[in-house]
């Protein structure tokens, strides 16, 4: 599944910086927070976040700095309300240099979708839309995902859960029109879990996950 790790590869510096649901944001009010990470040389980095939410916009602004003392920020911009919310992030690197994420999505009814472009510093741009819906036991997510030269990627995941079982099928079809697909079942329940995972690739070799666990805390 070469494809689908490159393309990995060639958003993950944007993306590692995980998407919050603007409902995070209503808990959150107006927070400032510092934290402080240290490598296994000793060197330290910290990253430093303050926010606010309320009337339906919301703010966060995150500073890292690294060993050497240079900084990089990732300031977001958003607003939630009436089955709608948008959320605009630009993280500018030590350099200077500026990428964007700018994302616009709806919910409610049993449905939602969003639509996120991510501009990197020279200006190129890739898209990642995503609809689905929920309800009855059932979820499905249709997400395509178009690079700066105009290649998709279709990632279709189908899925149900309920009495304790659940199941999570995924399609993913590259530029190629080459398929990998990844099916899940489960069960969850009296503190314990399971979940078996088949990965199939474009020629049609296959790898097991199989998960077994318990959910009861120790003490």
């Amino acid at each position: 599944m070469k494809w689908t790790r490159n393309l990995s590869l060639a958003l993950l510096a944007i993306l590692v910086t995980a998407d919050l649901a603007p409902a995070q944001f209503r808990r959150m009010g107006r927070t400032r927070r510092a934290r402080v990470e240290r490598a296994a040389s000793g060197s330290k980095t910290s990253v430093q976040t303050k926010g606010q939410s309320g009337n339906g916009q919301f703010t966060k602004d995150k500073t890292i700095t690294g060993p050497n003392g240079k900084q990089a920020t990732v300031d977001t911009t958003g607003t939630y309300g009436n089955g709608q919310f948008t959320k605009d992030k630009t993280i500018t690197g030590p350099n200077g240099k500026q990428a964007t994420i700018d994302t616009t999505g709806t919910y409610g009814n049993d449905q939602f979708s969003k639509d996120k472009t991510i501009t990197g510093p020279n200006g190129k741009q890739a898209t990642i839309d995503t609809t689905g819906t929920y309800g009855n036991g059932q979820f499905t997510k249709d997400k395509t995902i178009t690079g700066p030269n105009g290649k998709q990627t279709t990632v279709d995941t189908t899925g149900t859960y309920g009495n304790g079982q659940f199941t999570k099928d995924k399609t993913i079809t590259g530029p190629n029109g080459k398929q990998a697909t990844i099916d899940t079942t489960g069960t969850y329940g009296n503190g314990q879990f399971t979940k078996d995972k088949t990965i199939t690739g474009p020629n049609g070799k296959q790898t097991t996950v199989d998960t077994t666990g318990s959910t009861t805390k120790q003490n």
